[in-house]
């Protein structure tokens, strides 16, 4: 039975030294919590290149992040894991696991496009005039904000803002819940 404790006890202390490791190495990445106007993503693993995959198949290909509180939050293109991925949804999530990226899926919390997953190549514009505009690799409007906002932010709370050249929301996706309501946004 001592054997095994101790067995156990190296096993968590490695599990441990690991976890932080990857948990350091993650937070020192140069992710992005916000961008500016005339931003542009396109949805493939080789112009988003931190994508990460999970144990269940699914994947998430980030845009931005916050990763320097607990939960983290993601806000970028996932794919659910089923069969090979062909369909994405934009969405903000949060991964369940600390270190961040550890292996379990992550929690989506909202989403754009819902209804209406895209495919590989499908793009996210930020444009010159505010509007948030998510196209399909066909060029088929999806979804937009129709706004106006000057840039685009994930706060640490999990509300993806556009917002004006006063950090004021414009739009905001605490306002279109979907998938999970959150301790800071209101239900109204």
């Amino acid at each position: 039975m001592d054997g095994l404790k101790k067995r156990v006890s190296v096993l968590e202390l490695l599990l441990l030294f690991f976890s932080h490791f990857s948990y350091t190495v993650d937070a020192q990445l140069d992710y992005l919590q916000s961008v500016n106007l005339s931003s542009s993503w396109t949805n493939s693993r080789y112009t988003l290149q931190r994508s990460r995959d999970f144990y269940d198949g699914s994947q998430i290909r980030p845009i931005l992040v916050v990763n320097n509180t607990i939960p983290s939050f993601v806000f970028g293109f996932f794919g659910n894991g089923t069969g090979i991925i062909t369909s994405f949804y934009l969405v903000v999530c949060f991964p369940p696991d600390v270190p961040m990226w550890f292996g379990q899926p992550p929690v989506v919390v909202w989403s754009a496009n819902r209804d209406r997953p895209v495919m590989e190549n499908a793009t996210l514009d930020l444009t010159d005039g505010g509007d948030l505009i998510l196209k399909d690799a066909d060029g088929i409007l999806v979804w937009h904000t129709n706004t106006s906002g000057s840039s685009l932010m994930l706060t640490t709370a999990g509300n993806l803002m556009l917002v004006d050249d006063k950090d004021s929301a414009i739009w905001q996706s605490f306002d279109h819940p979907t998938d999970t309501w959150l301790p800071s946004q209101n239900i109204s």
